[in-house]
């Protein structure tokens, strides 16, 4: 059965955007950004990407934003018990819906408004239903584009909870996967196609919190321009702190910021002598397909943890993979 209308599915254009969405409108598919994180996440970040946020993604499609969000079920004053509360989780248990409180936000607010009012916590009401909150809070994204999907997911319901305080705190689990896939959550923030400097708000940039962010993207294996592309004030705040950008990289110590560019032209090289397509070593390396896309084009730079995954992909050492990437480079396990 036909997904709608064909389209490369990494390589969005506004055209391809528009006809997707109105396509889901013609179809009856909802089109509220929850629904789409759901069931198209790629359509949402294309989206987020081309209009910078969904709603004006649909008015350019002529769909009227206020005609898309979802219909709240109006329940009449004391329906819920904690019978009823406790039925309805067994419910979604059943049919194998994800049951972290941000999901749940999403799918049935007002049954988990119901569950902290009447058991005093969301992980109480759990318990109640005969489910363990610890083995649902362990359950942790599999790969990169199950993480980015999850964050879509949570950005679609409140930003705010993308703050990284707020998200150590409350999405331990898809917090820890992030660091591990992507080497920091602002970066897995900003591969998710959010802006991570909309989502801490514009608080002024102090000397520890420019450097911070900097070694953030950095140490991730992303260049220094990456950082000013996603945070637009950075820049200016470090030439008003340290006068110029050269002195800023000087303050940063041994801290790499330029990038390897030919990484991309050898990568691939490396992919085809192996005879493997990039969405094979996607897949195999644990990656998105953009990801690759990227690295080969080199557009941005091959995080460590990320190299590591590829190489194994690659079936070699990370050492020679590195060697392979940048003839000039030492052993990564100095």
């Amino acid at each position: 059965m036909s997904s709608g209308p064909a389209h490369s599915r990494h390589q969005w254009s506004c055209q391809e955007i528009i006809e997707k969405v109105r396509w889901r409108h013609q179809t009856g598919r909802p089109l509220n950004a929850q629904a789409v994180a759901r069931d198209d996440s790629a359509l949402l970040a294309a989206a987020r990407r081309y209009f910078g946020h969904w709603n004006r993604c649909l008015e350019a499609s002529g769909i009227d934003p206020a005609s898309c969000r979802p219909r709240r079920v109006r329940r009449p004053p004391g329906y819920w018990t904690r019978e009823r509360i406790v039925a309805s989780i067994r419910y979604y248990a059943e049919q194998d819906h994800p049951l972290h409180a941000h999901h749940m936000q999403q799918t049935d607010n007002a049954l988990l408004a119901a569950a902290t009012y009447h058991f005093g916590s969301w992980a109480e009401a759990l318990e109640a239903a005969g489910l363990d909150p610890q083995q649902i809070r362990r359950t942790t994204p599999r790969s990169a584009e199950q993480i980015i999907e999850a964050i879509q997911s949570i950005a679609a319901s409140d930003r705010s909870q993308l703050r990284d305080s707020v998200a150590r705190r409350h999405h331990r689990a898809l917090y820890g996967a992030a660091q591990t896939y992507f080497g920091s959550w602002a970066v897995a923030v900003t591969q998710a196609g959010i802006s991570y400097e909309d989502v801490v708000g514009n608080r002024p940039w102090t000397k520890d919190s420019m450097m911070a962010v900097v070694i953030e993207y950095v140490a991730a294996g992303f260049p220094l321009e990456q950082a000013f592309r996603r945070h637009p004030r950075l820049k200016a705040a470090i030439l008003r702190e340290w006068g110029s950008l050269s002195r800023f990289q000087e303050a940063l110590g041994s801290v790499r910021t330029h990038r390897h560019t030919g990484y991309g032209a050898r990568l691939r090289a490396l992919r085809e002598h192996q005879q493997i397509s990039q969405e094979r070593l996607a897949k195999l390396a644990g990656v998105p397909l953009q990801a690759i896309q990227a690295y080969e084009s080199d557009h941005c730079a091959i995080p460590l943890n990320v190299a590591s995954q590829i190489a194994r992909a690659l079936k070699m050492s990370l050492d020679h993979l590195m060697r392979q990437l940048d003839p000039e480079l030492g052993s990564v396990a100095q």
